[in-house]
C-alpha cells in the first residue's frame, strides 16, 4: 500500500519555538512537505531540509492545495488558532484541507494552541478547517475550551505541546560537575499581540540574578530574531544595563539556542517556549506576567514565580526563591506531559 504524502503546517519559522515544533514533527513524519508563507533565512531553510522537510510556498493557494491532494495534512502545534491571521492564509489552509480529504487523505492536529477566536472571518475558516479533522488535539485545558466553540466538544482531545516529545530526564535537572553561569533574559515583544516587558522589573531582576549567580554572564536570547521583534527588545535591555557586558543571541540556529539553555543558571522571560526550553533543560525560570494566559497556566502547573511588579527590596528574595527548584517534582510533571504529547502521534 502506498504511503500518503505528509504536509506540515506550522507557525512562523522565524520564531525558533515554531521551528522547534516543525522539526519535532519532522522526526515523526520525514520526509514531508512544509508550508512556508514568506521568505525564510537560509539558516532556517537548512535546518528544515536537513530534518527531511521540503519547503513549499503556501501563497500559491491553488498550487499548494494540489500538492495536498490525498495527503495527510498535519497542523502541527503552536498558537496557530487565533484571530490575527490573514484571511488569505486561512483560505489557503481550508483549500488544502478540502483537497487532502477529497483525495482520501486526512487532516491531523497535534497539540494545538487555540486562542479565543472572535472575529467572523477567523471563526468561519477555523471552524471549517478543524471540522475536517477526525479529532482536534490541543495542548492544554484553555485551548480545549476554545476549540469546543469551533467544533463539537466530543472531537476535542487535550494532549500536550509537541515540544514535550523531546523531554529527556537526564537534561531536566543539574548534572554532577555541570557548570551553569548564564543568566538568560528572553524577551517577547510583539505589538500585534500586545506583548511587552516592564523595563524596571526586568532590569531589577537581571541585576539581582547577576549578583547572585557566581561568575554570571548575561545572555539576551532572541527566540524571534527579526529586528522589529525580540532583537529590538534585547538591544534595549543591553542599552539600559551599560555596566554589564551582555551577549545577544540573535541567530536562527536552533541548536545554538538550546545549548544556551543548557548553560543557564536562571532564565527571565515572558515567552512560553523560553519557559518550556528552561524546563526541558533543567534551568530555573522567572516568568514576567504580561497578561498572557499561556504563561499563567504554565506558571501554575510548575509552581513557577510569575511577576508583574516588585519593589527593589523584594527582588533578591524572588531570585533566591526561583533558584530553589524541586527537580523531582518537575521531572514528574514533564514525564506526564511527555506521555500526553505522545498521544498527538497515535492513530
Amino acid at each position: 500500500m502506498k504511503q500518503r504524502r505528509t504536509v506540515l503546517i506550522g507557525g512562523d519559522l522565524h520564531n525558533l519555538g515554531d521551528l522547534k515544533l516543525v522539526l519535532q514533527n519532522l522526526k515523526v513524519d520525514a520526509p514531508a512537505l512544509v508550508r512556508r508563507w514568506r521568505a525564510l533565512p537560509p539558516e532556517v531553510e537548512r535546518q528544515v531540509r536537513e530534518a527531511g522537510g521540503t519547503l513549499v510556498d503556501g501563497r500559491d493557494l491553488i498550487g499548494f492545495a494540489r500538492r495536498c491532494w490525498g495527503a495527510d495534512l498535519v497542523i502541527g502545534g503552536g498558537q496557530l488558532v487565533r484571530d490575527n491571521q490573514s484571511p488569505r492564509s486561512l483560505a489557503g489552509l481550508l483549500l488544502a484541507a478540502i483537497s487532502a480529504r477529497a483525495g482520501g487523505g486526512r487532516v491531523l492536529t497535534r497539540g494545538l494552541g487555540v486562542s479565543r477566536v472572535s472575529t467572523r472571518p477567523a471563526r468561519f475558516f477555523w471552524s471549517r478547517i478543524l471540522r475536517r479533522a477526525d479529532q482536534v488535539r490541543v495542548r492544554d485545558r484553555r485551548s480545549a475550551d476554545h476549540a469546543a466553540r469551533l467544533v463539537a466538544k466530543g472531537k476535542v482531545l487535550e494532549t500536550a505541546d509537541m515540544v514535550f516529545l523531546s523531554f529527556d530526564p537526564s537534561r531536566a535537572g543539574p548534572q554532577a560537575g555541570e557548570h551553569r553561569d548564564a543568566v538568560i533574559v528572553a524577551p517577547c515583544v510583539d505589538a500585534g499581540e500586545n506583548r511587552f516587558l516592564p523595563p524596571e522589573l526586568v532590569d531589577d531582576l537581571t541585576r539581582a540574578a547577576l549578583s547572585t549567580v557566581p561568575d554570571a554572564r548575561l545572555v539576551l536570547a532572541c527566540h524571534d530574531p527579526q529586528p522589529e521583534m525580540d532583537l529590538a527588545a534585547a538591544r534595549a535591555i543591553a542599552a539600559r544595563l551599560p555596566e554589564v557586558q551582555a551577549s545577544i543571541l540573535a541567530g536562527y540556529d536552533l541548536s545554538t539556542l538550546e545549548q544556551a539553555y543548557r548553560s543557564a543558571a536562571l532564565v527571565i522571560t515572558n515567552r512560553l517556549h523560553s519557559v518550556i526550553f528552561s524546563l526541558l533543560n533543567g534551568a530555573p525560570v522567572i516568568i514576567i506576567d504580561d497578561g498572557n494566559p499561556k504563561l499563567r497556566a504554565v506558571a501554575a502547573t510548575f509552581d513557577l514565580p510569575l511577576m508583574d511588579n516588585a519593589t527593589a527590596a523584594e527582588v533578591p528574595g524572588i531570585v533566591a526563591g526561583a533558584l530553589a527548584v524541586d527537580y523531582a517534582a518537575r521531572r514528574a510533571l514533564l514525564s506526564d506531559l511527555h506521555a500526553r504529547a505522545q498521544a498527538n502521534v497515535t492513530s
